[in-house]
């Protein structure tokens, strides 16, 4: 994402965020906040929120946070990963 220019990342934890400082280091434009997506507010609407196996830690009740967030005609991206569910036969 960082080589396609997306700058801001959320982390709630510091150790995470200290990593992902880490691997932004190339990427003048990257910024790491700590914080709780929850909590987090930014200062104006965003050209995309992606959740990249992280949807299913957030609070149900900030799912409409992430709807509002992104600029009219940008995009809202979730990918989760799901464990094989075996068929019952």
């Amino acid at each position: 994402m960082a080589e396609i220019g997306c700058g801001t990342y959320i982390e709630i934890g510091e150790n995470l965020a200290q990593v992902t400082r880490c691997q932004l280091a190339g990427f003048p434009d990257g910024q790491v906040i700590t914080s709780a997506f929850e909590t987090w507010e930014p200062d104006e609407r965003v050209d995309m929120v992606l959740a990249a196996t992280s949807r299913h830690w957030l609070d149900p009740a900030s799912y409409p946070k992430a709807w509002r967030l992104p600029k009219p005609g940008s995009a809202l991206a979730n990918r989760e990963l799901l464990p094989c569910i075996p068929w019952e036969l």
